[in-house]
């Protein structure tokens, strides 16, 4: 509906395509909650985009992180410091509720949360 509204008031006058895309991974640095497979293999696919810095909260440090250059660190740091937070962790007792205020208050407040 926003960009509906916004082109219909003359707000898109030239060939943008990426127009109303929202922020560019590029030099973000992004966190990522869960690094066992799943990932891992999401921070392979964004790493082409440009992140400046791949951070992740996980239960043990990977060698698969150290390769690809991302850093482990405590789950409230990966908060305060993310562009963008992705979830990959499953859902388990441990876990339930690891998002809650407390948790989104620490983060930026431009932040995407995936």
């Amino acid at each position: 509906m926003e960009a509906s509204d916004e082109a219909r008031n003359g707000g898109w006058q030239a060939w943008a395509p990426f127009w109303m895309c929202g922020p560019s991974l590029e030099g973000a640095t992004v966190g990522v909650v869960g690094f066992g497979r799943i990932g891992q293999e999401v921070a392979k696919r964004i790493l082409p985009f440009g992140v400046k810095q791949l951070l992740y909260h996980g239960r043990t440090e990977k060698k698969e992180g150290k390769q690809m250059g991302a850093k482990k660190v405590p789950f409230d740091d990966l908060l305060q410091q993310s562009d963008f937070v992705i979830v990959t962790c499953a859902l388990t007792p441990e876990t339930t509720n690891l998002f809650n205020d407390s948790a989104f208050k620490k983060m930026k407040k431009t932040r995407g949360f995936h």
